[in-house]
């Protein structure tokens, strides 16, 4: 088995680490007839389809003419003018090799996605490509697989947020001791820093004297009138935020159900997106505390990769929770209002400014989806 090496493949394809493995990213499906042949599909079990195929050389001779221009505007040859090289000339600066595997690329670029078109293959992520066969004026032969939207079963996901929605709530009242606990911690976060890292001894009372509640006080805590005003306001403020941690520990509680009662085989490319997403993200929290990233696995004893393995758990029920929430979308026939969408992508986009607007838009759908079919599940 022969496996391109040859640098001059670029562009459209990314060495991965397995030496001669080739990736590339599907960007457009189309309805167009494929010219590869004797394709040959196998499916796995974890969500993953193989495809071994043939490109004939004829079919590989149509893009020459092509590659030998691109060549011609970009070597660089003593005596001859960029443009004006002669074929043969390229020919043997190059090597017919690498002339093939260009050929080859391109013909891949344009063909894989009308193969997957007309096998009905919804992809998912980057195919990786093997070259099997690969010989100057005859039939190349390739592998290809690739991950695919997984096939997936839910539950009774009705009458499973129905029971659920169906239990008692938490009483959202606040007491009067739970009040003053609040109170207290603001008044001592306005006592002096001096006063609060000095660590005066504590009294017989056990006390440390506080800033008295009164409507001078309070006004220099916000937009508040008088003391009645302060607490009545801090009180909502505290109620808001109970019936908030109520609907959430229910809406964690519904989708642990379904996602337990959901039979779907994740393919790998999507366990490892949600890890890297995890790993983004916390990277991102550590160094907001000051530290990096690798000083902070120092300092824990542990790698990357420890926290990917003990992260994998956590990736995968988040991978299926999203594709169930897609799933329930779909079946119900939820849609979302476009001007909503496109209001929230702009506001991002003013936000910030490098933020790309395709991704923009992805992570506003997938938001306003996933409350959409929480408040769907909810209202069972």
């Amino acid at each position: 088995m022969s496996r391109v090496k040859n640098p001059l493949f670029r562009g459209f394809f990314t060495k991965s680490k397995k030496e001669g493995r080739l990736t590339f990213l599907i960007i457009v499906m189309t309805k167009e007839q494929t010219r590869i042949q004797n394709a040959r599909v196998v499916e796995h079990p974890d969500s993953t389809v193989e495809i071994e195929a043939e490109l004939s050389a004829e079919t590989l001779l149509t893009y020459r003419a092509h590659i030998l221009k691109d060549f011609n505007q970009n070597l660089s040859i003593s005596g001859f003018r960029k443009g004006k090289i002669p074929d043969e000339v390229i020919i043997s600066r190059v090597g017919e090799m690498a002339i093939l595997e260009e050929e080859v690329e391109h013909a891949l670029r344009e063909e894989i996605p009308k193969l997957l078109a007309e096998k009905k293959i919804d992809a998912l992520g980057r195919p990786d490509v093997s070259i099997m066969k690969l010989v100057p004026g005859q039939t190349t032969s390739f592998k290809i697989r690739v991950s695919v939207f997984p096939k997936i079963t839910l539950p009774n996901y009705r009458e499973i947020a129905k029971k659920e929605m169906t239990k008692e709530d938490e009483p959202t009242d606040i007491s009067k001791e739970e009040l003053e606990n609040v109170i207290k911690e603001i008044q001592k976060s306005k006592l002096p820093k001096t006063s609060v890292s000095a660590k005066p001894e504590k009294t017989k009372e056990d006390k440390v004297e506080l800033p008295p509640i009164t409507d001078e006080f309070v006004k220099t805590l916000g937009n508040f009138s008088n003391v009645e005003d302060f607490k009545k306001k801090i009180t909502e403020n505290m109620r808001q935020e109970k019936i908030y941690r109520t609907k959430e520990k229910k809406r964690l509680s519904i989708s642990e159900k379904i996602v337990i009662g959901t039979k779907v085989s994740l393919p790998p490319v999507l366990i490892e997106s949600e890890i890297e997403k995890m790993l983004h993200q916390f990277k991102d929290d550590v160094e907001r505390l000051g530290v990096t990233l690798p000083d902070y696995l120092k300092h824990i004893k542990k790698t990357e990769d420890d926290l990917k393995k003990e992260w994998r758990p956590d990736a995968i029920r988040r991978a299926t929770l999203q594709l169930v929430l897609n799933q329930i979308a779909l079946q119900e026939k939820i849609t979302l209002d476009e001007a909503a969408v496109q209001k929230e992508v702009d506001h991002i986009l003013e936000h910030y400014k490098d933020a790309d607007p395709n991704r923009a838009r992805i992570y506003t759908e997938t938001i306003l989806t996933n409350e959409k079919v929480f408040t769907f599940l909810e209202n069972q």
